[in-house]
């Protein structure tokens, strides 16, 4: 189990889900053990000062053009981008291979790691990117953003009736066995037997 869940921007009705997922879980054998790694605001900080600017090079040319065609968030985003100093995107990068390196070894002791999908459920409207603590849209898959490690996200329970989700994240060359693991979880959850729509 990744340490997201103990995050204060993990929303009660989340956590709850998640916990009762891991309680059934491990009432059905899964040996489930707690890991440490960097801590989420790392992991954002990381990630944020490789995305911004390399999202703002793709945008580059049309920004010129047209600053004023971007949502207010998004044109932030940008302008934020052109910001990032080039030592501090080389050094974000090197502990992006660092942390890979880590997340990778834990894979000798554990078969996935677990996490919410998201920390939140769907909001009525875009949420802030970062927030007191952190990033809360990006807690879980802002790892697997950085490190670049396989992850699949399945319904794992409901929270004021809108779905929350249960990440799952594997080692490099393993997608199958990914695959594998979320099929037999979301059969321990009891959500296989879904009819398609």
């Amino acid at each position: 189990m990744q340490p997201h869940l103990g995050s204060p921007l993990v929303t009660a009705g989340v956590r709850d889900c998640v916990e009762i997922a891991i309680r059934r879980l491990a009432e059905r054998g899964a040996r489930l053990v707690p890991v440490s790694f960097a801590e989420p605001q790392q992991v954002s900080k990381i990630l944020m000062t490789v995305l911004l600017p390399e999202a703002s090079l793709v945008h580059e040319q049309i920004y010129a053009l047209r600053p004023g065609g971007y949502a207010q968030g998004t044109r932030s985003q940008i302008e934020a981008g052109f910001k990032v100093k080039g030592v501090d995107y080389v050094r974000a990068q090197r502990q992006r291979a660092e942390l890979t390196t880590v997340i990778e070894a834990l894979f000798e002791s554990v078969d996935v790691l677990l996490s919410p999908s998201v920390s939140f459920v769907a909001p009525a409207e875009d949420p802030a990117l970062e927030g007191e603590g952190g990033d809360a849209e990006g807690l879980s898959s802002g790892l697997a953003n950085v490190t670049g490690h396989p992850a699949i996200s399945i319904p794992c329970g409901l929270s004021d009736g809108l779905p929350v989700g249960l990440q799952l994240m594997g080692r490099f060359g393993r997608d199958p066995e990914l695959f594998a693991a979320a099929a037999a979880i979301e059969h321990v959850l009891g959500f296989s037997a879904r009819p398609a729509i």
